[in-house]
């Protein structure tokens, strides 16, 4: 069966500018990080990535509870790690996000 993240039977390998994402937002402190400023750090390491597609891996990252949003559906939202972001106050329900 083939995935997107893997390149059919066998073990699933995530994308490399995926796995970057997910280090980036993980190392990014308790600001987190903004879809632009992802796209723009994974530009700049090489991995050209559309917002599309950055958009939909956060959604199934937040959805699967690996982040957290804050300030969801607004151009000021960032993304945390889950830990950060229940210093910051968002909600464990199944956006990951504070409302």
């Amino acid at each position: 069966m083939n995935t997107p993240e893997g390149g059919g039977p066998g073990p699933i390998r995530i994308n490399p500018a995926r796995q970057l994402m997910r280090d980036l937002i993980a190392k990014s402190g308790m600001m987190g990080e903004t879809p632009y400023g992802l796209g723009k750090k994974l530009e700049a390491a090489d991995q050209k990535v559309s917002q599309r597609i950055i958009q939909e891996w956060l959604k199934q990252d937040v959805t699967s509870g690996m982040f957290v949003s804050i300030h969801p559906n607004t151009p000021k939202v960032r993304y945390l790690s889950r830990e950060k972001g229940k210093q910051m106050g968002a909600t464990d329900d199944a956006t990951g996000t504070d409302g």
